[in-house]
């Protein structure tokens, strides 16, 4: 078994041998949201989609699909 490490950029958290591939960080409310009947489980899949596509020097997200 390998000792890989991964830290988490902007949090500092060092996580051992489970995490492969892309992640993205949201805030944990939008579990509450959810479990409020607030929003959706589908408005937070299009919330993480868009998250995954926000380009910091546009200012928003730029979507494949129009």
């Amino acid at each position: 078994m390998s000792n890989t490490e991964t830290v988490i950029q902007g949090t500092g958290i060092i996580c051992k041998e489970n995490v492969k591939g892309n992640f993205e960080i949201m805030p944990m409310e939008l579990l509450d949201y959810v479990q409020l009947e607030l929003i959706t489980h589908t408005d937070l899949v299009v919330y993480m989609k868009l998250l995954q596509l926000y380009n910091n020097d546009y200012g928003y997200a730029y979507s494949t699909i129009p």
